[in-house]
This record gives structure tokens, C-alpha cells and sequence, in this order.
């Protein structure tokens, strides 16, 4: 039982370092290549190439955050005081990073619906806006959990 947690421990941290160079992938090459395409393309909305590029880096340097915790927030569990002030702490941390990127996905919605014409695109982004909304309330209510079972 204990070689299948250890394995099970393995194959989550293996998907989170996994994402987290696929992330940085995107932060660092993607997004500003792809910005820098559209500004060859539509001269006119060049202006928007910075901005747009510093946002998408700041919501991808969220979700960073939010899976550098998480990876910390297992070890925590899976230690011997898993309701610890440490714990407490990477909770924080996710649930910070998660509003930040909500607000910049939120703040991505509102220039999108203003200027869509295409309904497909917006209703993804209202799909994930309210995924990463859920997502965001579990996050509290195990911060909740977690401050009722303290033992600091």
C-alpha cells in the first residue's frame, strides 16, 4: 500500500513539473511570439502587443504559483502534521494566485465581449471563468477546513 501512495506521489508530481515547463514554455516563447504576429499582421491594434503580452504572462506566472503550492501542499499532507501553519500558508497562496488570475480573466472577458463578433470564443472564456471561479471556492472552503483542524 505504501509503494502504491509513493507511486501515486510520483506520477502527480511528475504531471505538475511537467505543466510547469509546458507554462514556462508559453510564458517565455509563445505568448510574446504570438502577440508580436498579431502586431506584423493588424498594425493597427499594435498598441495593444505590450499589455496584452504582460497580462498573459502575469496570468501564467499565477497558475505557476498556484502548482509550485500545490506541489508543496502535498508534501505537507502527506507528512505527519498535514493541518500545519505551513499548509495553511500554501492554501493562501493558492487562493491568492487563483484571484489574480480571475481578475485577469475577467478583465480578458470584458475587452473580448466587447469586440467579439463570434460567440464561441467569449463563451469559452465564460466557461473558464467560472471553472476557475469554482475552483477558486473549493480552495477556500478547504482553507476553512484546514483552519478549524489546526494544531498550531
Amino acid at each position: 500500500m505504501q509503494i502504491m501512495k509513493g507511486i501515486q506521489n510520483a506520477l502527480v508530481k511528475i504531471v505538475i513539473g511537467g505543466t510547469l515547463v509546458l507554462l514556462t514554455v508559453l510564458q517565455f516563447l509563445s505568448i510574446p511570439g504570438q502577440f508580436r504576429y498579431m502586431a506584423e499582421q493588424d498594425p493597427e491594434s499594435a498598441f495593444l502587443r505590450w499589455p496584452l503580452t504582460l497580462l498573459g504572462m502575469t496570468a501564467i506566472l499565477a497558475l505557476q504559483i498556484v502548482l509550485v503550492s500545490l506541489w508543496h501542499l502535498i508534501d505537507e499532507i502527506r507528512g505527519a502534521n498535514p493541518f500545519s501553519k505551513r499548509s495553511r500558508i500554501f492554501i493562501a497562496r493558492i487562493k491568492y494566485s487563483l484571484t489574480a488570475f480571475l481578475m485577469i480573466l475577467g478583465c480578458g472577458l470584458i475587452f473580448v465581449l466587447s469586440q467579439a463578433d463570434d460567440p464561441g470564443f467569449p463563451f469559452l472564456l465564460i466557461i473558464i471563468t467560472g471553472f476557475v471561479t469554482l475552483l477558486l471556492l473549493v480552495i477556500s472552503e478547504i482553507g476553512n477546513l484546514f483552519d478549524r483542524n489546526s494544531t498550531d
